[in-house]
């Protein structure tokens, strides 16, 4: 997976920015890499539909990927070949997050049952287009896609 250089940072304030978001980058996914940061979880509802309807490419321990690194090896990145399926789930589910703002005007992550997984979208010389950092709200978008 190569680094990113590009990324414009955006916020799904509500459901439609989210499929907005979907839609945008779906035409030029050829492969999606599902980070666990906490470590494999055969259980975590990401994972199941991934490994139902997309071809596993590969899995790998890891203490890098677009948007973070951390100390040891400890997340999990399954990397597949994209699949129309697994794009209708994730528009069918709730949005990877939501920006709020709370009553005093400060900013927060509103978590859905996506849960805490990153997502990353690639297209098929493995540039990234679109990656999540999930668990702080943030989403990062190939500029030429928006």
């Amino acid at each position: 997976m190569k680094d990113e250089e590009f990324c414009g940072l955006v916020e799904i304030r509500d459901y439609d920015e989210y499929i907005e978001l979907l839609e945008a980058v779906r035409p030029f996914t050829s492969y999606i890499a599902i980070v666990q940061p906490d470590g494999y979880d055969p259980d975590d509802i990401v994972m199941l539909e991934a490994d139902a309807c997309m071809e596993s490419v590969s899995r790998y321990l890891t203490n890098k990927w677009p948007g973070t690194r951390t100390r040891g090896m400890r997340a999990q990145l399954h990397m597949y070949k994209a699949s129309r399926e697994f794009f209708e789930w994730l528009k069918d589910g709730e949005a990877f997050f939501y920006n709020v703002q709370d009553e005093y005007g400060c900013d927060l992550v509103e978590s859905t049952d996506f849960g805490i997984d990153d997502i990353v979208f690639l297209d098929r010389e493995q540039e990234v287009m679109m990656y999540t950092t999930t668990h702080e709200g943030l989403i990062y978008i190939n500029e030429e896609l928006i």
